[in-house]
């Protein structure tokens, strides 16, 4: 059966209101999945930022055990003493906030593994910061357990933060997918109405 004009266009209009439809449900969702990639990312960095705080309390409480086997009066060991203090307290503030942001399992099962030898690796600093104010030769002696202990932290945290990195890669990669995939769709899309539109305008 032959359609009169005017049923052609009201069907031309439904179908072009279709696929306004797609497009704007195709907007919708990539929008939603861009929004989960980004918060991802963002998370991310703060994690990551945590994370170079922590590296570098890490390396800032070495250099005050080494201040405090070389402190040469009182005033120096107390000078040291008291850095290590803040130190120890900055690195157990940035794990604590690590531990809050991460949302990714993998890099929370890290963080939690690696969460025993900032510990030890504390307890070592300031045991040893303690024993150079009162025998800096045992100390010096002691500093090789020490060393043992910052290393052993140092190949954790850099698991930690290759898994963070490696997180931010996949959820980038995540969105630039959304986004080439929403491209098409549109063009695909507005080629199929503009092949209708001038389906019809043919046919007159």
């Amino acid at each position: 059966m032959k359609l009169s004009i005017k049923h052609q266009l009201r069907l031309s209009y439904l179908v072009s209101l279709l696929f306004c439809g797609v497009v704007g449900l195709t907007g919708y969702f990539s929008v939603q999945s861009l929004d989960r990639s980004m918060d991802a990312i963002s998370v991310n960095g703060a994690a990551l930022r945590h994370q170079m705080q922590a590296d570098m309390m890490h390396d800032a409480l070495r250099a005050d055990v080494l201040s405090a086997l070389m402190a040469a009066s009182p005033e120096e060991h107390a000078t040291a003493r008291k850095d290590a203090e803040e130190h120890a307290a900055s690195f157990k503030e940035a794990i604590a906030q690590l531990d809050g942001e991460v949302t990714n399992t993998a890099v929370k099962a890290a963080a939690a593994k690696v969460r025993p030898d900032v510990e030890a690796y504390l307890a070592n600093a300031a045991r040893l910061v303690a024993l150079a104010a009162g025998d800096q030769a045992a100390a010096r002696q002691a500093f090789g357990g020490f060393m043992d202990a910052f290393r052993k932290l140092e190949g954790g945290m850099e698991s930690v933060s290759e898994l963070i990195e490696k997180d931010s890669d996949a959820s980038r990669a995540e969105g630039d997918a959304v986004v080439e995939s929403a491209r098409m769709e549109v063009m695909l899309v507005a080629l199929a109405g503009g092949g209708n539109l001038f389906g019809v305008a043919g046919k007159h």
